[in-house]
């Protein structure tokens, strides 16, 4: 014990016990190969984050802590999937995760089956039949490399604390306590948990981020434009409309201390992600013209309130999208609110047989990110405008409309699509 808290590995070694121990509890046979890839998709992130200049112990402990929790989770969902309700090669699965298994096997086996239909992006399906072309049927690896990308996810956290702090302050302070921030936020958490792209979606747009401030400070250029292109190629596949949301980045990153010098990248990086949103969009049936005329044109209405649950929103906004745009602008600060408070910690009280065991829990949890949001809108009301510095000014400004983005888009009724950008506001 001594020499596991000298070596800064207690913590390891408690995760990896707990990993273990459930999954032999839960899973028998196929425990130990289950436990070993989670075991391997832990040790990877923090194996890098060691040879980080931004380590810190409060940052290795955020990850063990993500990784214990994301790890419980798809356990007990993986469970119920596949034992107590379905089997390893039937699961019972509800939702996106049903449709994206259904479309894998028909993209597997070259037909398309009248119960599975098609989604705007097939970058997950896709994913998906590429285990089955290995020969791997079950759907546990798939979800472990989630939890893979959200571990990576809160290292190029901290990694972007260094990009962003001035010299003068305590990066690996900082950087580690936004990663034990972003831990502590269930419903990004959650998303890990799930046969879900969302992990994809997230990793990728911090990812892009990161690599487009790197390459703005010349750090890195040849290792970071690889990571920008990595994160647009998952854009284009998975949700070509996050694309969008990169030039605001591109505009806050490359604004601070702009020289003639600095014009080539930011155009090439422009341009990177200009050819990514034209592929992507080709591949989707939400063509650019369509998908803007959606949330513009008043009357283009869109089905997102479509749940009892949503009835009171509905009542509240109105008919929010036969409002013109300014309209849509002005109840911006009560969309982003609904956004924020969704989900609802009793919305799901009572346990539904079926449903993901880690979102029933998870939304129970909800408390806990409207702790998290706490410091982040400290933050904004108290001291960004103030004493942030430029440099972080822009991106506490860019970070905060990326976030609104999505409660414009769907009245704030689907709160989900806005948990890509709680990493940003997490680093303030």
């Amino acid at each position: 014990m001594k020499q596991l808290l000298k070596t800064r590995n207690i913590d390891i070694a408690l995760a990896a016990i707990v990993v273990v121990v459930l999954s032999f509890a839960l899973l028998g046979a196929k425990a130990l190969a289950v436990s070993l890839c989670l075991l391997l998709a832990y040790s990877i992130p923090i194996a890098i984050f060691r040879r980080m200049d931004c380590y810190s112990v409060i940052g290795q402990m955020a990850l063990s802590f993500a990784f214990v929790a994301m790890s419980v989770f798809f356990l007990l969902n993986y469970w119920q999937s596949t034992v107590l309700l379905g089997t390893a090669d039937v699961p019972y699965l509800l939702y996106d995760a049903q449709t994206f298994y259904l479309l894998s096997h028909d993209l597997y086996n070259n037909t398309l089956g009248v119960h599975s239909p098609i989604t705007p992006y097939m970058g997950y399906p896709i994913f998906l039949s590429w285990w089955l072309h290995c020969g791997i049927e079950d759907i546990a690896y798939p979800v472990i490399v989630n939890i893979l990308l959200l571990l990576c996810t809160m290292l190029l956290v901290a990694r972007c604390c260094g990009f962003i702090m001035s010299s003068d302050v305590d990066v690996q302070r900082v950087s580690g306590y936004a990663m034990l921030l972003l831990a502590m936020v269930p419903g990004v958490m959650g998303m890990a948990t799930l046969l879900a792209k969302e992990p994809f979606i997230i990793f990728a747009l911090v990812a892009c981020v990161c690599a487009m401030y790197a390459i703005r400070q010349r750090c890195n250029v040849l290792l970071y434009s690889l990571l920008l292109l990595l994160g647009l190629v998952i854009l284009a596949s998975m949700r070509t409309t996050y694309l969008y949301v990169l030039l605001l980045f591109v505009a806050g990153i490359w604004l601070y201390k702009f020289r003639p010098t600095d014009l080539l990248s930011a155009v090439l990086v422009v341009c990177a992600i200009g050819v990514a949103i034209y592929v992507g969009s080709m591949q989707s049936w939400w063509q650019d013209s369509a998908f803007v005329g959606r949330y513009v044109e008043p009357g283009k209405r869109v089905t997102f309130f479509c749940g009892d649950s949503q009835e009171p929103l509905q009542r509240l906004i109105g008919p929010y999208y036969l409002y013109p745009l300014w309209l849509r602008f002005v109840l911006l600060p009560v969309t982003v609110a609904v956004q924020f408070i969704i989900p609802f910690p009793f919305e799901t009280a009572v346990q539904q047989l079926g449903h993901p065991i880690s979102m029933t829990v998870y939304h129970r949890m909800s408390y806990l990110w409207y702790l998290a949001a706490i410091p982040m809108l400290g933050y904004y009301l108290f001291y960004w405008w103030r004493r942030g510095g430029v440099r972080m000014s822009l991106f506490a400004i860019v970070a905060a409309a990326a976030y609104c983005i999505p409660a414009y888009m769907t009245a704030g009724s689907v709160s989900r699509y806005a948990f890509c950008f709680v990493p940003f506001l997490a680093i303030l």
